[in-house]
């Protein structure tokens, strides 16, 4: 299929962190696309920032993201950086192992997702929101005060 339409955002404004294990926090990337034909589908792109913060030496630091869809009656998981539908850590997109308290790291984290066999009528609002966690309560920081996060949704024809 051909692209009908493209619709991106860039976060500015981004101020999340935590320091809370095993919990889904918003990042700030969240767009809604309107559907311009039938059974559409939607390609995710996003170029998300991450601030690892120091902590404990010796010790890992790992977070998965996911893509929430909302159709108008409440979200749900479309897609998770890693295998496990449950949990929050089983493998994750990023990880690092740090052996000085000392240790920080900045990384820009590319994610793709072709959201296929949608079965939505042409007006039909998407929105989509990308998520993140982490297995240990390290401590993380998304913030426009390090660098903008981007996320771009495309409309397919089937």
């Amino acid at each position: 299929g051909h692209v009908l339409q493209v619709v991106y955002f860039e976060d500015t404004d981004a101020n999340v962190s935590s320091y809370t294990a095993n919990s889904w926090s918003n990042t700030g990337l969240t767009k809604a696309i309107t559907t311009t034909v039938d059974n559409s589908d939607i390609y995710f792109t996003a170029n998300q920032h991450i601030y690892l913060l120091n902590h404990t030496a010796d010790a890992w630091h790992s977070f998965s993201f996911r893509i929430m869809k909302d159709e108008g009656s409440g979200a749900s998981q479309v897609w998770k950086s890693n295998a496990n539908t449950i949990s929050v850590y089983d493998g994750y997109y990023l990880g690092r192992f740090t052996d000085s308290d000392a240790d920080r790291q900045m990384q820009v984290c590319p994610i793709s997702y072709l959201d296929t066999g949608n079965s939505t009528n042409a007006g039909t609002t998407l929105t989509y929101t990308l998520q993140v966690a982490q297995q240990y309560a390290r401590g993380y920081e998304i913030s426009s005060g390090y660098a903008n996060s981007q996320m771009t949704l495309m409309e397919i024809m089937p």
